[in-house]
């Protein structure tokens, strides 16, 4: 019998830890982490923590981080310190994105405010980029870092060796600073699920992950726990004013729960991979799926086109609206 050969190499430099510093002792008070973020007394970010703000492309999840600064900036001391660190958008937009910061706090919009800085790092290569932050936390030494664009500091988000230590690097600087690091990142085109084994690794670190989504047929956003270690914050919703182009807390209109159960209910219609389906066809699974009448349906079908839940194609087949796929305008032309 052969034995394999065993390679020792990687055990020739042992880490050697104290054990002690690692126990978690009942013998000791540990004080609750300090709150950053508070809604409705309910904590969604502390220091020594990190978080996360999913969503779908375009679902406003920058604009999230513009609506939670202000109300994290009135509720703390003159001496609080925000650093925001964003991969994905031009120079212009950068500054735009900072400049809505402070018009919304009432700031002078042509002068830096130096507790709360913003680096636009989409020009440098991506293996520098996480050496840039590396470097920029202890010389700024911030309460809160925004790193919008977290998937920009790795080569592959699918990568187990290459998300472990960029989420390894986070959680490391997040207790060393005693600072708060929340990371803003995509989900899945086809599902909703963090983007790669990157999110895995985030989500599963994260004290609280937030998701964000568009209401089909309104100009509204809504802003859901995906996932706390403390009490559950109630979903809410924002829209953007259309004269600042500024972040509001929105209520949520009547109309907007049946809406939302309607939306289910063609989203489970379309489970069963049918990307189109005939006005026959909706109708006949409604009526499967809900036990209703065929005018119920009809009405419903009706509902769904008007609140643009679904849309119809030249070849009069229906499709839903927010379908995330890769030739998404062939959708409107082809008979399938």
């Amino acid at each position: 019998m052969v034995m394999a050969e065993v390679d020792f190499s990687n055990f020739q430099n042992k880490q050697k830890f104290d054990f002690q510093k690692y126990f978690v002792s009942l013998a000791v008070n540990i004080k609750r982490p300090d709150p950053i973020l508070e809604l409705n007394g309910k904590i969604l970010f502390t220091r020594g923590n990190i978080s996360c703000v999913s969503g779908k492309a375009k679902s406003r999840k920058s604009y999230l981080i513009k609506l939670f600064l202000p109300h994290i900036i009135e509720n703390e001391d003159d001496n609080f310190k925000i650093l925001i660190i964003d991969t994905e958008q031009g120079e212009f937009h950068a500054q735009q994105y900072l400049r809505q910061i402070h018009k919304k706090l009432e700031w002078n919009e042509n002068a830096n405010d130096e507790n709360v800085l913003m680096y636009n790092i989409r020009e440098l290569k991506t293996e520098y980029r996480l050496q840039f932050v590396e470097q920029l936390v202890p010389e700024f030494k911030p309460d809160l870092l925004i790193i919008d664009g977290i998937r920009d500091l790795v080569y592959n988000f699918n990568d187990l060796t290459e998300s472990a230590k960029i989420v390894d690097v986070i959680m490391e600087l997040s207790k060393k600073y005693f600072c708060h690091i929340c990371c803003i990142l995509h989900e899945n085109k086809t599902d909703d699920n963090l983007r790669g084994h990157l999110g895995t690794e985030i989500q599963n670190k994260s004290e609280t992950v937030i998701t964000t989504s568009r209401v089909v047929g309104t100009e509204l956003t809504k802003v859901s726990p995906r996932y706390c270690r403390n009490d559950e914050f109630e979903e809410f919703y924002f829209s953007i004013n259309k004269e600042t182009h500024l972040p509001e807390f929105a209520s949520q209109p009547r109309e907007l729960k049946s809406m939302e159960r309607l939306e289910k209910l063609i989203i489970e219609v379309f489970k069963d991979g049918e990307k189109t389906k005939s006005h026959a066809q909706l109708k006949n699974k409604i009526i499967e799926i809900k036990k209703m009448n065929e005018r119920n349906a009809e009405k419903n079908i009706k509902k769904a086109v008007e609140f643009e839940i679904i849309v119809k194609n030249s070849a009069e087949k229906y499709f839903l609206a927010n379908d995330n796929i890769e030739n998404e305008e062939k959708i409107y032309e082809l008979p399938y």
